[in-house]
């Protein structure tokens, strides 16, 4: 995972995956989006997603103080 994004921002647990975003150092036209989203299940990849925007739903790490 490390050749798809620069620097992991979160880690969670759910139903027994884990799911782990990164963001890259690089992004934006013409380079990749900003984030990458991994959901490993055990040690299989069961989805990989780019996303520019940081869901509103979600708690960004960096604000969590």
């Amino acid at each position: 995972m490390r050749r798809f994004g620069d620097t992991t921002v979160a880690v969670a647990w759910l139903d027994g995956r884990r799911w782990i975003v990164k963001e890259r150092f690089w992004f934006g036209w013409p380079d990749p989006p900003r984030y990458v989203l991994f959901v490993l299940e055990s040690e299989t990849v069961w989805m990989a997603k780019d996303f520019n925007h940081w869901p509103p739903q979600w708690r960004k790490p960096w604000d969590a103080a």
